[in-house]
């Protein structure tokens, strides 16, 4: 495989037996594509549409990736607080992020839309102007974040001690609110 793709489109492809460390892919859209598995290391991912693949257990220690969206995806186990942080962007629109660290990531303007994102762990981000829309959060932890001007309102399932992060500005919906007390261990009836 070339090291370096522009504007390419590739599909029906499982990545599991190929090398894709340290390539470039810019302006490509990968489509039912799986890279569970595989070692993306050092490899660089900008302005790139991943659209129904898999990412289940994908390493990806320094690798880059630059305004990535992921669409109808399934992510599992992936540590993005090893990817390179210079210029980390992604969004995903209707997928599913489980089990995913998002450690010392900067994050701005982030958007989650009609996600489902369990059990992930956002430690030390700034996801400032984030929007986390119609998305189950389903016990997904936020510690020492900066949360201001964050949309939460039409999320829920989240676990955020406001203690814990910076907050100014942020947005909850009333129904969301046990999502920001759980450690009181208090009854909140509707």
């Amino acid at each position: 495989m070339e090291q370096n793709h522009y504007n390419k489109e590739f599909s029906d492809i499982n990545y599991s037996e190929q090398q894709l460390r340290g390539k470039v892919f810019e302006q490509c859209t990968f489509l039912n594509c799986d890279f569970s598995y595989n070692d993306l290391s050092d490899a660089e991912f900008i302005d790139c549409t991943f659209n129904r693949c898999g990412f289940i257990m994908t390493i990806v220690k320094h690798t880059g990736l630059k305004n990535v969206s992921f669409v109808n995806s399934k992510l599992a186990g992936v540590d993005f607080g090893q990817c390179a942080t210079f210029c980390f962007g992604i969004n995903g629109t209707s997928s599913e992020f489980r089990s995913c660290s998002f450690y010392k990531q900067r994050m701005r303007k982030t958007s989650f839309n009609d996600c489902l994102v369990k059990e992930c762990y956002f430690s030390d981000c700034d996801l400032t102007e984030s929007l986390f829309l119609n998305s189950n959060l389903d016990s997904s932890q936020f510690e020492k974040c900066i949360l201001d001007k964050v949309n939460f309102s039409t999320s829920n399932g989240y676990l955020i001690d406001p203690e814990l992060n910076r907050m100014k500005k942020t947005k909850f919906s009333k129904y969301g609110l046990e999502g920001l007390l759980f450690k009181y261990d208090l009854i909140i009836e509707e």
